[in-house]
């Protein structure tokens, strides 16, 4: 259940994006009007990370991922409605404000409900789930929107996404919550979590980490292959296998520790960031290149989480969920500034986004003298 909510919650920060051009045609707007539906749903998706860490921590999560599940559902059927542009941005606002209790929810179920012989393994599955949901949730919305219409992607999540909900209820184990603390109290030690110089330095790596990941979409969209379709399909999917494969290498993996884990991640996808750049035009060696890139990633993801986790076990709630605003902050960011580079070819983005990888790695080992 963690899994397929982790696809149909996260992807639907990505499921709008092959549907721009029918809304700009139904919504008679440009496509660049469009996209500022993605826009506000991230705006509120980041922001709500930073309530729902805090409510996850005073509700329990199984109580709070239930709910915005549900919350989630509801309003992603409102937005199959829209009748216009801005009826439909606000209603993708909405939507990424009930989204975003999942995640922070998620984590801390994991960390209060799985064995820690377990956990790894489960993280590591959580994690490439919202990582693969950017594949997965793109290819369907694309198939959908050629045949049936944009109202089509977001009509079919409604119900699957309440179909989870009542999953999550009744095959997940009660979780209890903290609920002595108010929300506002909750809200003001968030800032506390930020000022941890360990906590610190492993928040800006996360933003690193999303934001290559992201600015690698970014690249291979504006970089000079968007005009090959089947080049495009290729780069796009190169990572797919691997972040599909990673959970079923926690055996090995749990060799080692989080931190680790995490370092080695960014310095094995730094690397591949740098050798896809310099293969700039041998699509196979590209797609190797950005498969280790992806399974690296993979790799490093559930550590930081496990990481911040133990920095800050007492407020695990609100410690994962400036994880997953940072997370988020940094896919923002990375997309707008790998847009600047992509522009001149996808090999200069990439190269870019190694140095930011190689920054990400640096970060993650200064956590371990603070």
């Amino acid at each position: 259940m963690l899994l397929v909510a982790s696809i149909l919650v996260v992807g639907q920060m990505y499921i709008v994006m092959p549907l721009y051009g029918a809304m700009a045609s139904d919504f008679a707007v440009t496509t660049s009007a469009a996209a500022w539906t993605s826009t506000a749903f991230g705006i509120a998706y980041a922001i709500g990370f930073l309530f729902a860490g805090p409510m996850s921590d005073r509700y329990g999560p199984r109580r709070m991922m239930v709910s915005g599940l549900l919350a989630t559902a509801v309003l992603t059927g409102l937005v199959a409605m829209a009748q216009g542009l801005v009826s439909a941005t606000v209603l993708r606002s909405l939507q990424g404000a009930a989204a975003a209790t999942f995640a922070p929810a998620a984590f801390s179920y994991v960390a209060m409900r799985v064995r820690p012989g377990h956990r790894v393994f489960v993280l590591s599955c959580v994690t490439s789930s919202m990582l693969a949901s950017a594949v997965l949730m793109q290819l369907a919305a694309q198939q959908v929107v050629s045949a049936l219409g944009w109202e089509a992607a977001f009509a079919a999540c409604a119900p699957a996404l309440g179909i989870v909900a009542l999953g999550t209820h009744f095959l997940l184990r009660p979780t209890p919550g903290s609920g002595g603390t108010s929300l506002l109290s909750a809200l003001a030690r968030m800032p506390r979590l930020y000022c941890q110089r360990r906590l610190l330095v492993l928040y800006l790596a996360t933003m690193t980490l999303l934001g290559s990941f992201v600015g690698v979409f970014t690249a291979i969209a504006i970089g000079g292959v968007s005009n090959d379709p089947h080049s495009l399909l290729v780069l796009r999917v190169a990572g797919l296998p691997a972040m599909l494969a990673v959970p079923f290498l926690v055996a090995f993996l749990q060799r080692f520790s989080a931190i680790d884990r995490a370092a080695a991640g960014f310095l094995v996808a730094a690397g591949a960031a740098v050798m896809a750049s310099l293969f700039d035009g041998q699509l196979s060696h590209q797609a190797l290149a950005l498969f280790l890139l992806a399974g690296a990633l993979a790799v490093s993801a559930p550590a930081l989480v496990e990481r911040i986790g133990q920095a800050a076990p007492a407020e695990r709630g609100a410690a994962t969920a400036l994880y997953a605003f940072s997370m988020f902050l940094g896919g923002s960011l990375g997309g707008q500034a790998v847009s600047a580079f992509a522009a001149g070819g996808i090999a200069p983005a990439l190269m870019w986004i190694g140095a930011a990888l190689l920054l990400g790695f640096v970060l993650v080992n200064l956590s371990r003298r603070l």
